[in-house]
């Protein structure tokens, strides 16, 4: 059982980037309307120009740590929630057996554990984000 959670959880992280891997060069390779083919990397920037663009839509350390944080809150809030129904099952399975009985309990306690570092690394985030803007702000 303990292989087949841990291919699942594998299999999240592998499968997960899958719709995002479109091809991000669409017009490569293809014909234009003369009928001479296009294998030229051309820009789509509606302004013309052709400059880097920022993936990230972050602009300041800050905002970045705080694109990684919330990530790994989504992520972590999940694992949370799977580790939960998981445990359940393993209180399920035990049938009385008392030492299955103390290792769902320990891995109970070690969810909500890892649960509460995810909120409080949240909350001590935001805490952190608000003292900086209002040291920075003067107030």
């Amino acid at each position: 059982m303990k292989y087949i959670f841990t291919a699942l959880i594998l299999s999240l992280f592998v499968l997960a980037p899958l719709p995002s891997t479109n091809v991000a060069l669409a017009g490569y390779g293809t014909f234009n309307t003369s009928g001479t083919a296009n294998n030229s990397i051309t820009s789509s920037n509606p302004s013309g120009n052709s400059g880097l663009h920022n993936p990230l839509k972050v602009n300041s350390l800050q905002q970045l740590m705080t694109a990684i944080l919330g990530f790994v809150v989504k992520i972590g809030t999940v694992v949370v929630v799977l580790m939960l129904v998981f445990v359940g099952f393993k209180f399920v399975t035990s049938q009385g057996n008392s030492t299955e009985i103390q290792k769902a309990r320990m891995m109970l306690l070690w969810t909500i554990v890892g649960a509460l570092i995810i909120l409080g690394a949240q909350a001590i985030s935001l805490g952190v984000a608000a003292t900086v803007t209002s040291i920075s702000a003067g107030t």
